[in-house]
């Protein structure tokens, strides 16, 4: 599965044509898009493959943008991390 991908395809075009034709992001929309980001809170391992923990179980991951994620949530800085990915959106649609 990839999340970022299904996101990038179906959520973050609708996003986009509602904050430019109202001026700001949809009521509520945070709520859909947390737990995406959270779940890509992850690691890289040994295997090569990205992992996440919740409730001390690791999860796997599987998703073509772990890396960056991991790379985000890495610096440590959730405002940085949040205006990082809301740029990239911005920029780029991805």
């Amino acid at each position: 599965m990839n999340f970022t991908s299904k996101m990038k395809q179906r959520n973050i075009p609708l996003l986009l044509k509602y904050y430019n034709t109202e001026g700001k992001v949809p009521a509520g929309w945070h709520l859909a898009l947390r737990p995406t980001l959270l779940f890509m809170k992850c690691q890289p391992c040994a295997d090569g493959q990205y992992y996440g923990k919740i409730n001390g179980l690791k999860y796997l991951v599987p998703d073509e943008k772990a890396s960056y994620f991991s790379y985000q949530w890495a610096t440590g800085n959730i405002d940085t991390f949040v205006n990082n990915v809301f740029s990239r959106i911005n920029n780029s649609g991805s």
